[in-house]
Parts: C-alpha cells; sequence; structure tokens
C-alpha cells in the first residue's frame, strides 16, 4: 500500500511497490528506502514521503502472512497460545512508543522541509549505529517457544522505535532479540510475525489519520504498488531471510555509508 499523487506514473508505482517487496526483509529500513526515494528520486514533500514509507509496509503483510502460514493458523486457532500472547503483547507496547514518535515525525518533517540533505545524513548516520550493534551481536540458545510476556513487551517498546526515519524495524527487532539471547533464525521468525499486525495496522491508521491525503489517492497508482509489494516481498522472503541472517550488519553498514553520502552530496549541490 502506498500513497501516491494522482499524477504518478506507472514507473512510479512499480518501483516504489519494489522497493518495498525487497527491503522489508532486510534489515536497513524499508520504510526509509521509500521515504528517501519519494523525496530525493521523485520529488514529493518530505512529510508525505514519510507516511509513503509508513504506509506502504502493509503491503509485504500478506507476504508474510503466506509465508508464516503455519504459524498465523495456530494463533488463530489458539493452537499456540503462547504465540497468541506474544503477538498480543508486542503489538500492544509498539503502539507505546511508535504512535508518539509518528506524532512528533510527521510535525518534525512538516517543518524540515528545507533541510531535507541534513535529514538525509542523519539518516545515514542512524543506520551506521545500527550496523555497529548488529556486528558485536551474537546467536544465542533461547527459540520461539521460549518467548515470554517480558522479552514481548521489550520487543515491542524496541519495534515502536522504528517509526523513526533511519531505524530498521527488523534491524532493531533483531538486535533485542539476538541481546535477549534468542537465536538468530528464531529471532528472524519473531521479528516478522510481530512486523504483521504492527504493519497491517500502520497502514490503516495512516488512512484514518491522513484522510486529506488520502482523499487525493490514485486508486490504479495505489492498487498497482500495494499488489508489487505483495508479489515482489513472497517471491523475495526466502533468499533476503537467508541474505539478512548471514550478512545483516554488512548491508546496514553499505546502506548507511551510501545514504551519508547522498545527504551530503545533497547538501553541497545546493549551497
Amino acid at each position: 500500500m502506498v500513497l501516491i499523487y494522482m499524477n504518478s506514473s506507472i514507473l512510479e508505482s512499480l518501483a516504489v511497490g519494489f522497493l518495498q517487496g525487497i527491503f522489508e526483509w532486510l534489515p536497513v529500513s524499508s520504510k526509509t528506502i521509500v521515504m528517501l526515494f519519494s523525496s530525493l528520486g521523485l520529488g514529493k514533500p518530505l512529510v508525505l514521503s514519510y507516511i509513503i514509507g509508513l504506509a506502504i509496509q502493509g503491503g509485504t503483510v500478506f507476504a508474510a502472512i503466506a509465508y508464516f502460514w503455519r504459524e498465523i493458523l495456530e494463533v488463530m486457532l489458539l493452537k499456540n497460545r503462547k504465540l497468541f500472547v506474544y503477538l498480543i503483547v508486542v503489538t500492544f507496547s509498539t503502539c507505546l512508543t511508535g504512535l508518539p514518535l509518528y506524532v512528533v515525525f510527521t510535525r518534525f518533517l512538516l517543518l524540515g522541509e528545507e533541510f531535507l540533505s541534513l535529514i538525509t545524513a542523519m539518516i545515514g548516520f542512524l543506520l551506521l549505529i545500527q550496523a555497529l550493534i548488529l556486528s558485536r551481536l551474537k546467536t544465542g540458545a533461547k527459540k520461539l517457544t521460549n518467548v515470554n510476556v517480558f522479552d514481548s513487551f521489550i520487543l515491542g517498546f524496541a519495534q515502536g522505535l522504528s517509526a523513526t526515519p533511519g531505524i530498521s524495524r527488523s534491524g532493531v527487532t533483531v538486535a533485542v532479540l539476538l541481546y535477549l539471547g534468542y537465536n538468530v533464525d528464531d529471532a528472524l521468525k519473531l521479528s516478522f510475525l510481530a512486523s504483521i499486525p504492527v504493519n497491517l495496522g500502520a497502514s490503516i491508521l495512516i488512512l484514518i489519520l491522513e484522510k486529506p491525503d488520502v482523499l487525493y489517492l490514485d486508486t490504479a497508482s495505489l492498487s498497482l504498488a500495494f499488489l508489487v509489494s505483495v508479489v515482489t516481498g513472497f517471491a523475495t522472503i526466502k533468499l533476503l531471510l537467508f541474505v539478512a541472517k548471514r550478512y545483516s550488519y554488512k548491508l546496514t553498514l553499505v546502506l548507511g555509508i551510501a545514504t551519508m553520502a547522498i545527504g551530503l552530496a545533497t547538501a553541497i549541490a545546493l549551497r
């Protein structure tokens, strides 16, 4: 799902949907990639680009549901009560940090259009910090079956921080789970299971809170970007989760350097 102006081209919709479908599974903040592409590449207002980056995450929810269908079915049939409680707690605690940060950054970015290059460089800096943290964490022994209410609350609280541009939802949640002692495979699984209710809820919330922008949506472009993100996400999830498990901090490091370079280059060009 993505908020796009009525005059947006089919290629723009394809590109935005493709970026979301690819970067959702990597610890490099898909919403930030979409935000920078929309603002720097397509010339969208910065605050709208931020909203786009959050709203579009709903598209890959369906890819995640298709991939984790067994776990989702167990939750829906209440066959896995521990996982059910995990999703309830992690969603609740995500709202505690995510909603206030969303309000703060929509206001900040609305006033920060003239500081786009600085904001871009700051986002790159945040990505570099994440890369450093990920490089120092090691896999633990805890499994999905060991998840408890305390871990769920801490994870959700951290997940809410990803409303901040430059902070990757998957990156921060996997880092927290590794710190709490989970093995990397189950950390990735828990991270993306937690993303399903949160990303879907974020998309719905955007449509409610940003109703004036919704009135200007191009339904065809919206549907196309949504479909592309679902198809791309489903086609790449297995491969990219494999890549994320082995090269997460390297990917984040490269993206952080590139983003900082873009921000600095933009600042120099505008002088």
